[in-house]
């Protein structure tokens, strides 16, 4: 069973009306970083958050994007240089989470160009530099792209090998169609677990939650950094990825 904080009204926190212990002012709890990529570039910086870009190997170009649709606000797409080549948008090598903890909330909403020789991931991971297939060594607490069978999973890894990581299918991957999709650490048994969900934005007036498998509580790594965005050309056709909004939030205790 998981269990999810309580939810209610701040009436007038918005125009700093609001009584609380903070006088007015956030409490010293959770955080909330968001991205909408609307911001110019600065100083091979990207979006409001600064992103770097990261070379997984050879060079990889970001660039901002004009949208097309009503439902988009400010986009980067990141293009890989060739074949073999790959690189991210990411921030603070310095590993700033420890591992997703009860209250964690994380989405992101992007969209791939190719979905079978492009491999794309988005979330937390433990190096900038380096791809997140089952192979590789580097943990992951977000979404990828699985270019062998075109499909968006949520993955929990920590370490090489099916053995060290669990994979939840997340539907289909179409090119150049996001997908909107994200995790919470919930309470499952007395454990905190990650549950990954898609977001169905469809109808404007509202936004709709679907979670997608069971909350999992084992590979959870820790030390990690943000990734908005992360490429890999594996066909011969150079493609890109969008990304339209990153968020981090949550009600937890620090």
């Amino acid at each position: 069973m998981s269990r999810r904080p309580p939810g209610g009204r701040a009436e007038g926190a918005l125009t700093f009306d609001y009584s609380s212990p903070g006088i007015g002012l956030p409490l010293s709890a959770g955080c909330c970083e968001l991205d909408d990529f609307a911001a110019s570039e600065h100083e091979s910086r990207f979006g409001w958050l600064l992103w770097a870009i990261g070379s997984v190997q050879g060079t990889t170009s970001a660039a901002q994007a004009t949208p097309t649709a009503a439902t988009e606000y400010g986009l980067t797409t990141l293009t890989p240089q060739s074949n073999n080549k790959g690189g991210t948008l990411y921030r603070d090598t310095a590993l700033p989470l420890y591992t997703p903890a009860l209250g964690m909330l994380w989405a992101v909403k992007i969209a791939s160009a190719d979905v079978s020789g492009l491999s794309v991931w988005s979330g937390f991971t433990s190096s900038a530099t380096a791809q997140v297939r089952t192979a590789d060594s580097t943990s992951l607490v977000g979404i990828r792209l699985n270019t062998s069978t075109t499909e968006w999973e949520g993955v929990v890894k920590d370490g090489s090998g099916s053995g060290n990581e669990t994979a939840i299918s997340l539907g289909a991957a179409v090119a150049d169609t996001y997908i909107h999709a994200g995790w919470e650490v919930v309470d499952s048994s007395g454990s905190d677990a990650v549950q990954f969900f898609v977001l169905d934005t469809s109808n404007r007036g509202s936004i709709e939650r679907t979670d997608q498998g069971d909350p999992v509580s084992t590979n959870i790594p820790t030390g990690l950094l943000p990734v908005a965005l992360g490429v890999y050309q594996t066909g011969q056709q150079s493609a890109a990825a969008t990304i339209d909004i990153w968020q981090f939030t949550g009600r937890f205790a620090r």
